[in-house]
């Protein structure tokens, strides 16, 4: 079995609310595979780019 994976998150999402971003990348890329990375590029607030505190990524 193959997975069709995102490759790279090529579009703006500037939507005003993190959750309206995420849903948007989803919608745009349905039956793909996103990583947390693309998660946390697309949760940044696009005006100042800045990550929310809970997106950050943990290391484990």
């Amino acid at each position: 079995m193959s997975f069709d994976r995102l490759n790279n998150v090529t579009k703006q999402y500037i939507q005003k609310s993190i959750i309206q971003r995420l849903e948007a990348l989803f919608l745009d890329n349905l039956g793909k595979i996103i990583t947390n990375d693309q998660l946390i590029q697309v949760a940044k607030d696009p005006i100042t780019g800045n990550a929310p505190e809970n997106y950050l990524p943990v290391s484990m």
